[in-house]
């Protein structure tokens, strides 16, 4: 998959630069069409960052305390059953880490809904990502 980089790179920095601007509730919601880029720009704005794929087995509470040392990346976010999503980032977030959330535009109401059950104080950055193989803001 190739992407223009000015674009790539654009999206990329908007997100480094809001988690360098904050110290605590970090969560960025990347929003696009399915092959935009949304993955490859998670991973890369938290390349050491636990990438949760709706694949694995991971409701458990063992697991939900393992967070407390890794930023997450949560992969297609509708795939999952949304309490445990809100468990992983209440948890991260309480334990100072970044979270970033992947998704379809279809599927924004269920992101709204899951953004509404977080604090007051968490205020989301939205990156919406415009059609296939593609990195618009």
């Amino acid at each position: 998959m190739k992407f223009n980089n000015n674009q790539n790179e654009k999206c990329l920095n908007k997100v480094l630069s809001y988690f360098s601007e904050k110290d605590t509730n970090l969560i960025v919601v990347i929003i696009g069409l399915s092959r935009s880029g949304k993955t490859l720009l998670a991973k890369r704005a938290l390349f050491d960052g636990l990438f949760i794929s709706p694949d694995e087995p991971i409701a458990g509470e063992n697991f939900i305390q393992s967070l407390s040392n890794k930023d997450i990346i949560v992969d297609d976010v509708v795939l999952f059953d949304m309490r445990n999503v809100l468990k992983y980032v209440l948890h991260s977030l309480a334990s100072g880490r970044k979270v970033i959330l992947t998704g379809r535009p279809e599927d924004e109401s269920l992101y709204q809904k899951l953004l509404l059950n977080l604090p007051k104080e968490i205020s989301p950055l939205f990156i919406k990502l415009a059609g296939e193989n593609s990195l618009y803001l």
